[in-house]
């Protein structure tokens, strides 16, 4: 092999010191770059079709270990495994998010402040598009906001064995009613409630509407069972649901885009994300020794949160399937040890965190988070629990027998 020409040789170290420079600086780090540690394997892309747990070699993506094949996950059943794309860091610390030098500091303004109040005790609570605050009863969803006008549920003699309650909506209004494992939908342009034929426990977003993909929903008809994609091109929602693939088979909790990626909480609380349009699936981030503990999405981004040593530790993403980075926000002396029940995306790198005392919000630029209000009495359940906006865009956090607003 020749010697390389001195110019070729500059330019190949000038290219090195960029990297090692540009990997100095603080900031945010997407999932390419975030692999904590060295040989830990982060995405995969798969030259073929994505596993699923009913296919040859089963188990959705085999996690990275360190300990064997050099941090290689081994895929039985797949053909070529392509580590292109995975980028090894040199400091696990790099994993964790720190303000931009570019941002600089940001002046402390007052946080608005809040107010809190007790209400009827429902099922769950949830904010729709128009500001509207809602609640799932035990056979309706009443729009508290409009003089509680009250939709009904209509069962079929089918039941769930999966049992969960829970109420969410889309920014384009499209809305997702779970009673007592039983998968309701409404469309952005219905008034009523369609019964679709999937049952599901899955927490967190498990659903998407998009007026020409129709309604994509993660069921799960009984624990012995493997969750499955649903899917539906009926606006209505309520016909012609057909299983596209499964979702894996330990998913607690999952967000779910419109073309069927998805991220979930798998085995007992690590993220995994399939990217159904590029056919990339794998652990996101180096977290296969970490436990999240939930997922959320407003039309701001995709939260999957934990919290560790009293903060938060976040991985934030505007898409289901799109570049997570991960945050970790401090918490003010004295909520330490307050349980956190679920962290929200506000706009402009809000965050937003109801805990069993309260409401906290992390702002950029704060060196801490701060509570805002507290509830009336404790909240001991993080389901039913949802944040929005009202109609003249102040924050709101409404939970089964509370709400809190922004004055």
């Amino acid at each position: 092999m020749g010697r390389a020409h001195p110019p070729v040789v500059a330019l190949l170290v000038l290219g090195l010191c960029s990297w090692s420079c540009d990997r100095s600086r603080g900031g945010t780090v997407s999932e390419d770059a975030a692999l904590q540690g060295p040989r830990t394997l982060g995405f995969i892309e798969l030259r073929g079709a994505i596993p699923t747990p009913s296919s040859p070699g089963g188990g959705a993506v085999a996690w990275a270990n360190d300990e064997a094949d050099g941090g290689l996950a081994s895929m039985p059943g797949v053909a070529q495994v392509s580590l292109d794309d995975a980028a090894v860091p040199t400091d696990a610390a790099s994993a964790i998010a720190t303000p931009s030098p570019s941002e600089g500091p940001v002046a402390e303004e007052p946080l608005r402040s809040w107010s809190a109040q007790a209400l009827p005790p429902v099922l769950a609570r949830a904010i729709d598009a128009r500001g509207h605050r809602v609640a799932l009863t035990e056979d309706s969803v009443v729009d508290e906001s409009a003089r509680g006008a009250r939709s009904a549920l209509v069962f079929d003699d089918a039941r769930c064995d999966a049992m969960l309650d829970t109420l969410s909506f889309d920014e384009a209004g499209a809305g997702y009613a779970v009673r007592a494992g039983r998968v309701f939908v409404r469309g952005p342009d219905a008034r009523g409630w369609a019964a679709t034929n999937a049952c599901t426990d899955i927490a967190g977003e498990p659903w998407s509407f998009d007026p020409s993909r129709g309604w994509s929903v993660i069921a799960h008809r009984s624990r012995g069972a493997t969750p499955a994609v649903m899917v539906t091109r009926d606006r209505t929602g309520r016909y012609d649901w057909t299983v596209v693939s499964a979702a894996g088979e330990r998913v607690g909790a999952a967000a779910l885009d419109p073309d069927g990626s998805r991220l979930v909480l798998e085995h007992g609380g690590h993220p995994l994300m399939i990217d159904v349009t590029r056919e990339v699936a794998g652990a996101v981030l180096a977290t296969a020794s970490v436990e999240f503990e939930g997922v959320t999405r407003t039309k701001n981004g995709v939260i999957v949160w934990r919290q560790s040593d009293g903060d938060l530790d976040l991985l934030v993403s505007r898409l289901a399937r799109g570049s997570y980075r991960r945050e970790r926000v401090a918490r003010d002396a004295g909520t330490e040890t307050v349980r956190v029940l679920g962290v929200w995306a506000g706009a402009l790198g809000l965050r937003v965190a109801i805990t069993t005392r309260g409401v906290e919000l992390f702002e950029a630029g704060r060196a801490h988070g701060r509570e805002v209000v507290r509830w009336p009495s404790t909240l001991n359940s993080a389901h039913g629990i949802n944040v929005g906006w009202l109609p003249d865009g102040r924050l709101a956090a409404v939970t089964p027998v509370a709400w809190a607003r922004e004055n």
